[in-house]
């Protein structure tokens, strides 16, 4: 596939706001560089050597420190880290889509549980916009809207 998204950035007018959003409902890790105006997101929880540019996952990201398995699934070769129950395809990037609307920019962000996600984002100052809903077989989205007022969804685990 050429030319692969590989990343994301969310923008706001109070970015503090965003960050501890973003921290609080996801628990993501945020580094503030030097200003303040901008900051790095890593989405897994992790450790990282300097000085031997080791990554040790930890938390909930554990299981991604035993290594990789590679096998079978969706009818195409797949793998998943040792301690995962799901396989991934192997994809580079994101995938993504395009419709009829008013102009905006969506990420999706994968949960294990909507309902638990949509409370943790209005405990953390977000609004749930879209009810969990199949969109597809076995593909349940919902939404929210971040304290920016920016539109995220979320996609269910398979």
């Amino acid at each position: 596939m050429p030319n692969p998204v590989v990343a994301f950035e969310v923008r706001g007018p109070d970015p503090e706001a965003l960050r501890k959003f973003y921290s609080d409902a996801f628990h993501w890790d945020i580094f503030v560089f030097p200003g303040g105006g901008y900051a790095a997101v890593e989405t897994a929880s992790h450790d990282h050597d300097e000085a031997t540019g080791a990554t040790a996952f930890k938390g909930a990201d554990a299981h991604m420190n035993d290594g990789v398995v590679i096998g079978s699934a969706f009818g195409q070769p797949a793998w998943k880290f040792t301690n995962e129950e799901s396989w991934r395809a192997f994809e580079p990037g994101i995938s993504g889509g395009i419709g009829l609307g008013e102009p905006a920019v969506t990420f999706y962000i994968q949960v294990t549980d909507l309902a638990e996600a949509l409370a943790a984002v209005e405990r953390a100052g977000g609004k749930t916009v879209q009810e969990p809903t199949e969109v597809a077989p076995n593909v349940v989205i919902a939404a929210f809207t971040d304290p920016a007022g920016n539109r995220v969804a979320l996609v269910r685990a398979r």
